[in-house]
């Protein structure tokens, strides 16, 4: 059809291990209200955020940090507060951030 286009869509998978990455890439044909929603979807970060069950935050607004503490991390809030709650430690080390990663 004249109103469908190909674009490369990517997925990636992670195991369990968390040692290596599989992406895969593949080309798909989605017509023109689809390539509008992607569009749309680019310009609003946040709302891509929300339509992947993610939440979004802010670069430029004060968040969770960590500090090196012996041979692990403490997770510290904006109030310099270490964060407690067992919740948000889970995210946080699901996030898996590297540990060479400098704020």
């Amino acid at each position: 059809m004249a109103n469908e286009q190909y674009v490369l869509a990517s997925s990636a998978t992670c195991p369990t291990d968390r040692q290596r990455v599989e992406i895969r890439q593949t080309w798909v044909m989605v017509d023109a209200s689809t390539l509008r929603r992607i569009a749309e979807l680019y310009e609003d970060a946040q709302r891509c955020a929300e339509v992947a069950g993610l939440t979004y935050i802010r670069d430029d607004e004060p968040g969770i940090r960590r500090r090196r503490r012996g041979h692990g991390f403490s997770y510290l809030d904006p109030s310099d507060r270490a964060v407690q709650d067992a919740a948000s430690k889970q995210r946080i080390l699901a996030l898996a951030v590297p540990p060479a990663w400098k704020n």
